[in-house]
C-alpha cells in the first residue's frame, strides 16, 4: 500500500472555518466542531483519524 502525504493551505473567513468544522462530524463521529475550532485557535494541532484510514492534521497558520 502507498501512503501519500498531501499538504495544502486553505484561506478562509471565520464563517468558512465554522462551516468547515461543522462538516467534519459527517466523516468522523465524536468530533465537536466548537472544540475543534477552540483548540485550533489556542494554537494546537488537531489530528483526526477518519474511518476510511485517512489521518488529517489541522493547524491555523495565522490570520492573514
Amino acid at each position: 500500500m502507498v501512503k501519500l502525504l498531501v499538504v495544502s493551505t486553505l484561506k478562509m473567513s471565520e464563517s468558512d472555518l465554522r462551516w468547515y468544522a461543522s462538516r467534519i462530524p459527517e466523516r468522523a463521529k465524536d468530533i465537536n466542531p466548537e472544540k475543534f475550532i477552540e483548540d485550533l485557535k489556542k494554537g494546537h494541532r488537531v489530528c483526526i483519524e477518519y474511518p476510511d484510514g485517512t489521518t488529517t492534521t489541522y493547524e491555523i497558520m495565522g490570520d492573514n
